[in-house]
Order: structure tokens, then sequence, then C-alpha cells
């Protein structure tokens, strides 16, 4: 979808490069707080269970290639286990709103202020 609109701006190859790298970062966005919750965890533990794993000493280069790596791999995959299958959880018991909330125009909302200074709802 984003090559789409890329190839009006783009010519054909960039275009399909760009998109690439924007659905890449669009996938990493979806699970980016998980990422960020575990990168912590995946620094302290991850290259010594590498370096165990591989038996080889890294350079300083290598080690961080490691961590963004695991990190990613380690966040992505706690998302899947955890965070999305709780979120579905929460919204079978608490379900949200159905609808929106409609506002007669005769009575506007007296605690939508910003809506009404931005000139949404019609003067009183």
């Amino acid at each position: 979808m984003l090559r789409i609109y890329l190839l009006g701006i783009l010519r054909g190859d960039i275009a399909g490069f760009v998109g690439a790298i924007g659905t890449g970062a669009a996938y990493v966005g979806m699970y980016s707080n998980s990422i960020y919750l575990w990168h912590g965890s995946t620094d302290a533990l991850f290259p010594a269970f590498v370096r165990r794993v591989h038996v080889s000493s890294f350079s300083g280069n290598e080690r961080f290639a490691v961590y963004v790596v695991g990190s990613l791999v380690i966040g992505i995959t706690m998302s899947k286990i955890i965070e999305y299958p709780v979120l579905r959880l929460r919204d079978k018991i608490f379900p949200g709103l159905q609808g929106a909330l409609v506002v007669p125009l005769d009575k506007p909302r007296q605690d939508a202020p910003v809506a009404a200074a931005a000139g949404a709802l019609p003067p009183t």
C-alpha cells in the first residue's frame, strides 16, 4: 500500500526500496513498546548467552549488533506471547464503546473546550 503512494513521488526501484524500509519500520513500531521494555534485560543477558553458545568473544560492534538483533527478537516474541493475548483478553472482559458519543447540536458538551474553541461545535 505504501508503494502506491511512493510511486507518484519516487521512481520505481527507489519507491520499492523506500517502501520496504517503511514497511519494516512500521512492523518494528507495532512492537516498539515491548522492545523498549525488554531491551535492558536483553543487554544484560543475551550477549553472554550468545557468547556461551558461539564460544567466542565479541568486539564492540559485534556486541552491539547482537544487542540490537536480540532486542528486536525478544521484544517481538514477548509481545506476541504476553502483550497481545492479554489485550485480547481485556477486550473480551471489558469491551469498548461500540459507537461514538453523539452530542445534540442544541446542547453542546460543556467539558469539550478544545472542540468548541476549534469551531467543531456551533456557538451557543
